[in-house]
């Protein structure tokens, strides 16, 4: 707002009182044009909620104080809050990665528009900080990288999500083939006296039923 008034060859209403080479009929017309400029540049929901003391204030040095001490450290409490929301970023096993990628972006553009920059670095870090354990082997080999690029990071953590989900899909396929086969083991015909079926589908004891498949089969 200062450089506004700078610009607009106003920049002596940033002073507490009056300089004496402008009359008071002057000074008190480039007040006005200051305070309605710094008005117009607030948002809406912001000028609203101005109170009736700010609107009245004579100068625009005392309106700017008043307007920084009312919102500067609402904005500092906005840092620490989004601060701490994105040092809480965690992955758990079982989560979508590319949740708790986006949730870690989302936290660090909010603070780049309330004027807290986050470096490359220091992104990079809070990605890697925020995995489990069962991830040390990958964030040893990704913490050696001498180009790191977030786009990089993101896919390879992405890549290996996906390789983790396949092992285990291929593991429970297995496990159930396995379970399977040994449930039929298990399974004791009492009338042939072998595994892997009971006396009802034994076709030692049912004939018929063992010509009528083969006759579909011939068939």
């Amino acid at each position: 707002m200062e450089q506004s008034m700078v610009i607009n060859g106003l920049s002596e209403t940033l002073l507490e009182a009056r300089p004496e080479s402008i009359t008071d009929q002057s000074w008190l017309k480039m007040q006005q044009k200051a305070k309605a400029m710094i008005i117009l540049m607030l948002t809406i929901p912001v000028r609203r909620a101005l109170p009736d003391r700010m609107k009245s204030e004579t100068t625009v040095a005392a309106m700017l104080k008043l307007l920084s001490a009312k919102y500067e450290s609402r904005s500092m409490l906005r840092q620490v809050f989004l601060k701490r929301k994105l040092e809480a970023c965690r992955y758990a096993e079982g989560e979508n990665m590319h949740t708790y990628l986006t949730e870690i972006a989302t936290n660090i553009a909010e603070l780049s528009r309330i004027g807290v920059s986050v470096s490359v670095d220091e992104h990079y870090q809070r990605i890697l900080l925020g995995l489990p354990p069962s991830y040390d082997a990958v964030v040893a080999t990704l913490e050696g990288s001498t180009e790191r690029k977030i786009s990089d990071l993101e896919a390879r953590l992405l890549l290996e999500e996906q390789k983790r989900k396949d092992s285990a899909s291929q593991v429970l396929t297995v496990s159930t083939r396995t379970k399977t086969m040994s449930t039929r083991k298990k399974v004791f015909c009492e009338h042939c006296k072998k595994i892997g079926h009971k006396m009802d589908r034994c076709w030692v004891l049912h004939q018929n039923k063992r010509k009528k498949v083969q006759n579909r089969v011939l068939w």
